[in-house]
């Protein structure tokens, strides 16, 4: 016999041991929505409307530590030892007008 009811599902011993609960699989779901599509879809899906609600989604969303090097590596263009090479590999990079350029310094050559 299946499980219909949520109470049922939280309630038992094998999503008890992993620590799943109702709050987690929101938390795990907006992220999820945020990193495919983006902070203003994630926002609505979560119901959050109103002006005063965008600090309520932020605490849903989080960068982790992997996921913060691999942008540094991407947008320095230099391996990070927190970054994952194929991920890194495999990203889009930003269009050339929204990357930092590095040109002369001024006084340099003075």
């Amino acid at each position: 016999m299946g499980v219909n009811r949520p109470d049922e599902v939280f309630g038992t011993r094998r999503v008890a041991a992993q620590q799943v609960s109702a709050h987690w699989l929101r938390h795990t779901t907006l992220t999820w929505v945020e990193r495919h599509f983006s902070y203003a879809v994630a926002r609505a899906y979560a119901g959050h409307t109103n002006a005063g609600d965008i600090g309520t989604t932020v605490t849903y969303i989080k960068a982790t530590l992997h996921e913060i090097a691999q942008a540094l590596a991407v947008l320095t263009g230099e391996p990070h030892p927190l970054a994952e090479e194929d991920l890194i590999a495999s990203t889009v990079h930003a269009p050339a007008h929204l990357m930092p350029t590095v040109g002369p310094v001024p006084g340099a050559d003075e």
